[in-house]
């Protein structure tokens, strides 16, 4: 078992009264490595799937988009996110469809394949994390959802000002 409280010493002096300077720094240094431990556990999936198409897939899980939505919500480039989307199409797992209330526009939404896609991907990545995790400890478990609960509320709080 791995104990958080144990682990890295740099850790755990860096952050014995660390400044909102340092986590930002700390922070920083790890979404890139979260953003490639999730593109691995894609790309261990076997398929082409890409981080853009994954999140894609997940926004419209929860409701249809217009593409101009979903370039805003993504903040990646419009050919970028045309390509992806291109490719979801001809997979069958998006389609376009009409605006409920502006005949001008299209919105994507998931066909039940897409669904499935998502929920098979969401399940190999969680799978994926879920094995990193394993070798921590009940305590250090505990730490770390509980500093997640607090990033996302950091985090929403700070989208929901924008």
């Amino acid at each position: 078992m791995v104990s958080l409280l144990d682990g890295n010493a740099q850790a755990s002096s860096d952050a014995d009264g660390c400044s909102a300077e340092a986590l930002a720094r700390r922070f920083m240094q790890l979404a890139p490595l979260m953003a490639h431990t999730m593109a691995e556990a894609l790309r261990n999936d076997g398929d082409a799937n890409t981080l853009t198409q994954a999140y894609t897939l997940r926004v419209l899980s929860e409701s249809p988009r217009t593409f101009k939505e979903l370039v805003a919500m993504r903040r990646v480039s419009a050919p970028t996110l045309s390509r992806s989307i291109e490719a979801m199409v001809r997979r069958g797992w998006v389609e376009r469809v009409p605006h409920p209330s502006d005949r001008r526009q299209r919105q994507l939404q998931l066909t039940a394949e897409g669904q499935a896609e998502f929920e098979r991907l969401r399940s190999r990545v969680q799978q994926h994390l879920a094995r990193r995790f394993d070798s921590l400890d009940d305590k250090a478990r505990r730490l770390l959802w509980q500093s997640l609960a607090l990033l996302e509320e950091i985090l929403q709080s700070e989208q929901a000002g924008h």
